[in-house]
């Protein structure tokens, strides 16, 4: 009798799971692949794949889109972000504000250089990689605002994160 109770919880359990990995919401419960702190030199390093996988059409960072992840950081720490290009179009990255502009020297592409380059940005099967200072406290957006669907920018079309520089605590990723 126990084994049918405790096959049957599992048999839920890998269903589960995999009905979750089939739909394309989620791209891993452990962040711990692309995600190294090291709190002693205040750093925080991320890599992150544009177009991971098909979730919201490939437009996402590592699976997630629309806001499902949240990559929080202490004030002060070196950020180093290493963007792969996995999708089929080129695409650029960067931390923005509220109107879309850079947020910190050296974390990303300006709209100045998305626009004054129509062909730059990271081709598909490339990398860039970024390094900068998280020097002001707030609430920004990590976005592809390359404007390639229907003349709308990917960030418009859910290509877009959420990275909170808080004044204190521990660096971590959330997902949702």
């Amino acid at each position: 009798m126990r084994w049918k109770k405790t096959t049957g919880i599992a048999t839920s359990l890998i269903g589960t799971v995999l009905m979750l990995s089939g739909c394309g919401t989620y791209a891993s419960t452990s962040t711990s692949a692309w995600v190294k702190v090291d709190a002693a030199r205040k750093t925080i390093m991320l890599t992150l794949d544009e177009g991971y996988n098909s979730t919201n059409n490939y437009l996402n960072f590592n699976g997630y889109a629309h806001g499902q992840m949240t990559v929080t950081v202490p004030l002060g720490y070196k950020v180093t972000v290493k963007v792969a290009n996995e999708g089929g179009i080129p695409a650029e990255f960067g931390i923005y504000n509220a109107n879309n502009q850079l947020v910190f020297k050296g974390a990303g592409d300006s709209i100045a250089q998305i626009l004054g380059n129509p062909a730059g940005g990271i081709l598909p099967g490339n990398s860039e990689t970024y390094h900068f200072v998280a020097s002001k406290p707030g609430d920004f957006k990590m976005a592809n605002l390359i404007d390639r669907i229907a003349g709308k920018g990917q960030q418009a079309n859910g290509m877009w994160d959420n990275f909170q520089v808080v004044s204190g605590g521990a660096p971590g990723v959330s997902v949702s």
